[in-house]
């Protein structure tokens, strides 16, 4: 069909495919239904006001040179195949899913309502916007991936879930309050400030988490499995009642500043490491099971540790300057099971060295 424009509250079918071409604006009513039973179903437009169902057998393909408004109780859906969507934005309030995969390429902005959904049930999903807002449900089968020249903003409740595969967010920056996971791998990479905030929560089950950011204010949860590899070319800041926790594996964090006020833990190693500045406050904790904790920067350290018994039989916490950096280097050992005076400690050592004996007197903390 070809037309200057639709305007469609009835029903539109074929056992085949169904193809729409518009010069203008296109709008479909609460009751409407365009259905290609065993085909697909291809709609271009200058716009697209949906608030009906359209669906393809196979595929759904929309190319719409304005924005997509999508009602709450729309539907878009592609059976068996691929829902692609090319437009300049998209504000969704409805349902969006395919058998297969889905795709969205938007030259603006992306926003999906608490009621919204995006799903790609056979495949992978992959967005691409300037700025997307996110308060509902987004969840691919395999690989999902958003790309944002602007910002990404997870709201609370909102979900963005990698159920079986790899996990890409990248932006100029992400700020999240919700819940992301992925079956294997994730990378999140902010070219500015990326935000985990209270409530917000990042899960990888089987995989690394890798991250890279201009800055990072962390005072949400990390849940990892195999760890964590942070590059944050600015200050890394984790605020009390802040996780971050890997089963196994290094977790590590390589910043210009670093202030912890939070916990970590791992299964395996902790490494923190500073370009200039490191703190630790009073109420923090660095705790791992079957590894070893090292701190180093390039400036002074000032840093308070918690002997903290049960951990392991004795891990060696140990902080040295960055090469090409001034700065003193100092040890210290959390040995539980041991009294905090049994404890090794090291003030000039370059690496831990497990088979010297245990020789700082006093408590189990200590500031350097």
């Amino acid at each position: 069909m070809t037309a200057a424009s639709w305007s469609h509250a009835g029903e539109a079918g074929a056992t085949g495919s169904i193809t729409a071409s518009l010069s203008g604006a296109m709008d479909t009513s609460a009751a409407s239904l365009i259905s290609a039973q065993a085909g697909a179903l291809n709609l271009s437009a200058s716009s697209l006001t949906h608030a009906g169902r359209a669906a393809g057998g196979t595929d759904l393909r929309l190319v719409l040179a304005g924005g997509l408004e999508a009602a709450r109780g729309s539907l878009l859906l592609a059976r068996n195949g691929t829902l692609d969507v090319s437009a300049g934005s998209w504000v969704n309030y409805g349902q969006a899913g395919a058998g297969g995969s889905l795709a969205a390429r938007l030259t603006g902005d992306l926003y999906t309502d608490a009621a919204s959904l995006l799903v790609a049930q056979g495949g992978g999903l992959t967005l691409t916007a300037r700025n997307w807002t996110h308060a509902g449900e987004a969840a691919a089968f395999g690989n999902f991936s958003a790309t944002l020249s602007g910002t990404l903003a997870t709201l609370s409740g909102g979900t963005v879930t990698a159920h079986a595969g790899d996990l890409l967010l990248s932006a100029g920056a992400l700020s999240h309050r919700g819940a992301v996971s992925a079956g294997r791998n994730a990378t999140l990479s902010a070219g500015g400030s990326f935000e985990t905030q209270a409530g917000s929560s990042v899960a990888v089950r089987s995989g690394l988490l890798t991250l890279n950011a201009g800055t990072w204010l962390h005072t949400g949860e990390l849940k990892l499995s195999a760890g964590l590899d942070a590059t944050v070319a600015g200050a890394f800041t984790t605020t009390a009642g802040s996780l971050m926790a890997s089963q196994d594996g290094t977790l590590g964090v390589k910043a210009a500043v670093i202030h912890h006020d939070g916990r970590i833990s791992s299964g395996g190693n902790i490494s923190l490491q500073s370009e200039r500045e490191l703190r630790t406050t009073q109420t923090s904790m660095l705790t791992t099971s079957a590894g070893d904790i090292s701190l180093a920067a390039g400036e002074p350290l000032s840093i308070w540790a918690d002997w903290a018994p049960g951990a392991m039989p004795c891990c060696v916490l140990w902080v040295m300057p960055i090469t090409g950096h001034s700065g003193r280097a100092a040890g210290h050992a959390f040995c539980p099971g041991r009294r905090p005076d049994q404890c090794q400690y090291d003030s000039d050592r370059r690496k831990p060295d497990h088979r010297r004996p245990c020789r700082r007197p006093g408590g189990g903390r200590r500031r350097q």
